[in-house]
């Protein structure tokens, strides 16, 4: 069997790990009940479990969440466009590029920014849509043949951070409506000590707004480590033939 990857690692059981310590936290808090770290072999893999679980919920729902506007604009910049903005890439890449994406598309998605600028709202739709099967194509042309840990590894960062950001919105959104229903005297919640619910919302504030901004480096990175990789790759593939 295939060994656990850093991409399953990061992907799915950290994220895991953490929102469950922290609803664990929040447990806490308004229950009194105290959730221990497991100390016995079947405890621990019964954590481990869960946390996979959680970490899948928050994996599937990321991608899901990518529909909506206001968390692409986040979060999910479209690869596309992080190529397109990056002038010193294009530089250098673009002629290789739109000579792929002519044998593969029939057409040049790269095209030069006064050049798109004059494109009408349809034909741009299209480019960006033809741009992000380009990443998807070459994402598994380096996937077969072997040559994108060193991006994939920014990529399993990209989605430490993205499966932060909704945890952190999940667990503000869960101390609201606890705190509420505490003040109701609901499900028999107790009312949290004021200062450490302030301290856990900052907390959690604090690493939501820290992963926000690193998830979008790491996709920058992702993405310029990926168009690199596949660049070399080709070249290789290609001196390989006239050899």
């Amino acid at each position: 069997m295939e060994k656990f990857s850093l991409y399953d690692l990061l992907g799915l059981l950290l994220p895991g790990v953490l929102f469950l310590h922290f609803l664990g936290i929040l447990n806490n808090l308004f229950v009194k009940a105290n959730i221990d770290f497991p100390d016995t072999g079947l405890d621990l893999g019964i954590y481990i479990c869960f946390s996979l679980i959680l970490g899948a919920i928050l994996y599937s729902a990321s991608f899901y969440l990518t529909q909506f506007s206001f968390y692409r604009k986040m979060l999910y910049k479209p690869t596309g466009t992080i190529f397109m903005d990056n002038h010193r890439l294009r530089n250098q890449l673009d002629k290789k590029m739109n000579e792929i994406s002519l044998a593969w598309f029939g057409k040049n998605l790269f095209l030069p920014q006064g050049d798109e600028s004059e494109s009408d709202k349809e034909e741009l739709d299209l480019l960006c849509k033809l741009r992000e099967d380009f990443y998807d194509r070459m994402y598994y042309t380096l996937e077969l043949s072997k040559n994108n840990e060193h991006p994939k590894t920014f990529q399993s960062f990209y989605f430490f951070f993205r499966q932060l950001v909704l945890a952190c919105f999940i667990l503000l959104l869960l101390s609201v409506v606890l705190y509420g229903l505490s003040c109701l005297n609901a499900q028999s919640l107790s009312k949290p000590d004021w200062g450490s619910l302030t301290a856990f919302a900052s907390l959690i504030i604090l690493i939501l707004i820290t992963s926000i901004i690193l998830a979008r480096w790491y996709r920058k990175r992702m993405v310029e480590k990926m168009y690199w990789f596949f660049y070399i790759y080709i070249n290789q593939v290609n001196n390989k033939i006239n050899e």
